[in-house]
Order: C-alpha cells, then sequence, then structure tokens
C-alpha cells in the first residue's frame, strides 16, 4: 500500500469517498472484474468493497491501464446505476473465489448498453498516455538541472517524476527500475554539499 498512498492522500483531502474503477475496454486481466466496479476509499459505504481490498486483489496490477474516478450516484442514469451496481457485487464475488483459488464466473452485464468502464476505455487510454508524456516532460527537467549543477530544481523535478509513477502503472515491468533509480537520484542530491560561494 505505502505506493499508493499519495493517491490515498489525495482522495482524503478531497474528501471523496465513492470511486468507479475506469479502465481499459478490452481488460483481459485475471483482476478485470474491478473495471466498473464502485469503491468505498474509507470504508464508510457498507455493501461496497474498500479501495485498499481491491488494490490487494491486484486493482493496479502492471500493465492494467486503470484510473479512479469520483462517483456520484445522484448524477448518473439508472441504467448507469444498475450497471456500477452489478460489477460491484460481481467484483465483489470474484475477489472472493479468487482468495478460495477458484475461477471467478463471467460477467453478465444487466443492461444491453456499454458499461462506465466501457465508455470511458479511450478516456483511460488518454489519461495513461497523458500520464507518461507528464513523467517523460518532469524526467527531462529534472536530467536538465543536474546538468546545469542545479540541485535545489533537481530535486523538485525528481520528486515530481517519482509522485507521477507512483499514480499509476505507465512502464510495466520497468517501472520499479524507474521508480528505484528515481529514490537514488533523490538520495544522492540529498546528500550532495551545496554549492560553494565564489569569492568575491
Amino acid at each position: 500500500m505505502r505506493r499508493h498512498e499519495p493517491l490515498l492522500a489525495r482522495l482524503a483531502a478531497s474528501r471523496t469517498e465513492l470511486v468507479i474503477v475506469v479502465g481499459p475496454r478490452e481488460d483481459r486481466t485475471d483482476t478485470a472484474h474491478w473495471t466498473g466496479a464502485v469503491l468505498s476509499v474509507n470504508g464508510q459505504v457498507k455493501g461496497l468493497p474498500t479501495l485498499e481490498q481491491a488494490i490487494h486483489d491486484g486493482l493496479f496490477a502492471p500493465g492494467t491501464g486503470r484510473y479512479l474516478a469520483a462517483f456520484d450516484p445522484k448524477r448518473i442514469s439508472k441504467e448507469r446505476a444498475a450497471e456500477a451496481k452489478a460489477r460491484t457485487e460481481y467484483a465483489i464475488k470474484a475477489m472472493q473465489s479468487r482468495a478460495r483459488g477458484e475461477v471467478p464466473p463471467a460477467f453478465v452485464s444487466p443492461t444491453l448498453r456499454p458499461s462506465e468502464a466501457e465508455v470511458a476505455s479511450r478516456r483511460a487510454q488518454a489519461f495513461g498516455k497523458n500520464t507518461r508524456l507528464k513523467f517523460e516532460r518532469v524526467y527531462a527537467a529534472a536530467q536538465k538541472a543536474i546538468e546545469a549543477s542545479d540541485v535545489k530544481t533537481a530535486l523538485i523535478k525528481c520528486r515530481a517524476a517519482l509522485e507521477l509513477l507512483r499514480e499509476e502503472n505507465i512502464y510495466g515491468a520497468q517501472q520499479v527500475q524507474l521508480e528505484e533509480a528515481l529514490r537514488n537520484e533523490i538520495d544522492r542530491l540529498q546528500t550532495e554539499p551545496p554549492p560553494t560561494a565564489q569569492a568575491e
């Protein structure tokens, strides 16, 4: 859960209790049951899985491309509400089946209309690409600051790049190595002696 602490802190700060899981349209991972499910961030809403339970069950497994959006049941249609309820109930059953070592049953939609997750699939892909672009820009700025021996700016940019990596898995298997490299660079910058003032 440590890597998701920034996300939890942001949700707590915004007082968001209900979130819906949005992900790619063609999700064939073994944790695809979370896509479209509604989660209770702090467990205050009974009958819903908690965000922590979902994370432990693989909500943000590498390569899933999922993210969370605030969910307000009062601002969606009855059809969407029914779909979210069905997907949430399915996610709970699938999580329980996986805990028992069983294969989860297939999901059957209560409507013929596309789900909330399906409608937002392109938005999910765009979000992932956008996060990656942000990271690459911030990382490039960090490298430039390091080359210029601007330790203060380099630290700020390296920390920002690390935060972006912790928000979402955007590099698959390489993500862990990138995070470790950034942490090492931050440690190095923090222990680097300040530049000596030039004699007047």
